[in-house]
This record gives structure tokens, C-alpha cells and sequence, in this order.
């Protein structure tokens, strides 16, 4: 049986990517803090017990994520336990702080913010990926999946949110000749623009009217990607769930495939701000006159 880490998997786009992987006959080791639902709805107990119904077979392995002894502590289990790992999905992060993001600029805001998502939301992927690629280089073989977002390259929920998910690309993408050699893969995904996870739909009806896609969408996603044997090939790109569904023919869990939500003109013109700017695109110089002798 095969193997697969999913962090971050008590709820949304994480649970929904570990009961896709257990529709495939993965084993899936969900990761969480949450062994209860006092919180908020979803567990991983809850998680690893749907993985079981539809297939696969589900452990839940509670988590700080942001200790790395935890982290140690999980894949050394994994490792004992399965003996391989052929799929990490790197999902987890502090989204219940998107309700701490106001307003105000990033100075008015606790510094807080910006500890809790460059670290649950991007350091804990850089060590979890530097275990799985530890296991995997053994194996000769393997898949690092980043749950990427639109916010790394439009802005969503401020600067904090901004770093993390643009630094998780670049990881992939740099990260990704390294591992190539190894026959590792990895690739980040964008789930899109309002996916309707149990936050989501918290937010009342004007919210829910303008969700593009559910979280299976992207489980999907992850899974199609695991199943692909060429997968290398496609390792250091990054890819919008819904460009995956048309590319490998599945639907989202109500039988619709979303169009591509980032060929418009505000994308193209944010990709093209981000190049360095050339003289030319440069505001003029207040003291620059044209000269003609």
C-alpha cells in the first residue's frame, strides 16, 4: 500500500485531499492539532476515519507543526510503521489568524501574524519536505505536493500571508532541481480563488455565492498527480487546480470543472509588476530634462 503525509488535515482542502488519496488506496497518515471538535468542525480522527470508509486507510497523528521535534517524531513513525513514503502534501496552515487580519496595514498588527505563517505556513514545510526527501531518495523515488495560493502573487490577507505563499513557489521551484537527480518530484498547487471549506461557508450567503470550487477539487488534484507515473517531468512548475482538472479529465465532487480562475488582465499586469522594472517602466525623474545638443 501506498504511502502519503497530508498536514494540516483535520479540515478543508486538507481532509479533502486525504479522502482523495484514500479513494486512490493510499495509506495516509493525517496530521493535526485537533483530536476533538470543541474548536471548530473537523478532526483528524474524524479525517483518518473517512480515509478508512472509502478505501484507504487513515491514521491520525496529532501535531505541533511547528516543533520540530513533533516533526522528527512523525516521520521516524511514519518510517517504522510503512517502511516507505511515496507522497507528502504540504498543507498545513494557521488560516483560523485570517480572522486576526485587519483592515489596517501589516504595522498596526501584531508581529504575531507574521511568526504563525512563515512558520506553520512555511518553515514546517521546508523541514517536513527536508525529512520526506530523506525517505525518499532511498527509495529512488517519490512526490512533494506545496498547497500554494493566488496570495503569492496577489495580495490577500496582507504582507505575512504575501511571503509565505510566494516563498513556497520559489521553494518549489528551486528546491526542485535538487531533488530531480533523486527521482523526487515536486510541485506547488493553487486551490482556487474562494474554495468552499467549512470556514468559508461560515461566512454567510453573499460568501458562498461567489465560491469558485469545494476543497475535493484540489484533493483531486493531488491525487491525479500522484497517479501519474511521469510526474518528474512536470516537478518545479506550479499549477491551478482547475488547470490539472481539465489536464488529467476529473471533476470537482459535484461533477463541474471550473475554468482556469488566473488568465485575466489584473493577473497578467500584477506578473509583470513583479519583473524587475527597467529604466523605462520607471516613473521620470523629476530633474531629468531631454536634451537635444
Amino acid at each position: 500500500m501506498r504511502t502519503a503525509i497530508v498536514t494540516g488535515a483535520s479540515r478543508g482542502i486538507g481532509r479533502a485531499t486525504a479522502i482523495a488519496l484514500g479513494e486512490a488506496g493510499f495509506r495516509v497518515y493525517v496530521t493535526g492539532r485537533t483530536h476533538s471538535l470543541a474548536r471548530a468542525p473537523g478532526s483528524i480522527d474524524a479525517t483518518a476515519a473517512a480515509v478508512s470508509s472509502v478505501g484507504g486507510e487513515g491514521r491520525a497523528v496529532r501535531i505541533e507543526h511547528n516543533d520540530d521535534s513533533m516533526l522528527t517524531g512523525l516521520f521516524n513513525h511514519v518510517r517504522h510503521q510503512s517502511g516507505t513514503l511515496e507522497l507528502l502534501v504540504n498543507n498545513v496552515f494557521p488560516t483560523d489568524l485570517f480572522d486576526e487580519v485587519a483592515d489596517g496595514p501589516f504595522f498596526e498588527q501584531p508581529v504575531s501574524l507574521a511568526h504563525e505563517m512563515l512558520g506553520a505556513g512555511l518553515r514546517t514545510h521546508y523541514v517536513a519536505t527536508w525529512h520526506a526527501a530523506r525517505m525518499m531518495a532511498r527509495q529512488g523515488s517519490g512526490l512533494v505536493v506545496n498547497i500554494g495560493a493566488v496570495g503569492a502573487v496577489v495580495p490577500s490577507f496582507g504582507p505575512a500571508h504575501a511571503m509565505a505563499k510566494s516563498a513556497l513557489d520559489a521553494f518549489t521551484q528551486v528546491a526542485a532541481r535538487e531533488l530531480r537527480p533523486y527521482g523526487i518530484a515536486i510541485v506547488s498547487v493553487w486551490p482556487g480563488p474562494l474554495v468552499g471549506t467549512e470556514r468559508v461557508r461560515r461566512q454567510g450567503a453573499e460568501v458562498a455565492a461567489a465560491i469558485t470550487e469545494t476543497p475535493f477539487l484540489t484533493g483531486r488534484a493531488v491525487a491525479a498527480l500522484a497517479a501519474d507515473a511521469e510526474v518528474l517531468r512536470l516537478s518545479g512548475r506550479v499549477f491551478a487546480a482547475a488547470d490539472l482538472a481539465e489536464y488529467y479529465d476529473f471533476t470537482d465532487a459535484d461533477g463541474t470543472r471550473p475554468e482556469y480562475p488566473y488568465d485575466d488582465e489584473r493577473m497578467r499586469a500584477t506578473m509583470v509588476a513583479r519583473l524587475p522594472a527597467r529604466p523605462r517602466r520607471l516613473p521620470a525623474r523629476a530633474d531629468r530634462t531631454d536634451r537635444t545638443d
